[in-house]
């Protein structure tokens, strides 16, 4: 029998569930013992993505694949994106904007990591990922304020 993304039994549908709702579990225990408030969620979002990446029980290939064939299984997932989202646009501690390129970006690497395991070197990989640590720490709305420049541009 050949298996479709779009035959799904329930235990699977419960699988996706369950992972989606451990990795939010874990991302507010993360937020929780951060001793920096300020663009903890962004750090949190990495580092419950690099657990995800060092964890060899996990198929991250068959996770994406059922999302990707039933979006809906996620949907506390894309509640929890909305929500640090909405966050971000509002000036305050934190990255600000640079929170949601920061978590872009973390997305971005694990399907680079998904659809090309070698792209990097692991010295390589752990360098991005401690950039993008750094930039958590990054409030872009004092930057703006320090700098004058904004999106490029000097303020007028």
């Amino acid at each position: 029998m050949t298996f479709h993304p779009t035959d799904f039994r329930d235990d699977t549908v419960h699988d996706i569930e369950a992972e989606v709702l451990t990795m939010i579990e874990r991302m507010d225990e993360l937020v929780e013992e951060d001793p920096i408030t300020a663009g903890a969620p962004e750090r949190a979002y990495l580092r419950t993505h690099e657990e995800g990446y060092h964890d060899d029980t996990r198929d991250q290939r068959a996770l994406l694949l059922d999302i990707l064939a039933r979006p809906e299984l996620a949907d506390e997932l894309h509640l929890l994106h909305r929500s640090l989202d909405r966050e971000a646009l509002h000036p305050g501690p934190g990255p600000g904007l640079l929170g949601i390129i920061i978590r872009l970006a973390m997305d971005g690497l694990w399907l680079s990591d998904l659809t090309d395991p070698d792209r990097f070197e692991p010295t390589i990989r752990y360098l991005l990922v401690d950039a993008l640590h750094d930039l958590s720490r990054v409030n872009l709305h004092d930057l703006h304020a320090r700098t004058g420049i904004t999106h490029g541009r000097p303020s007028v």
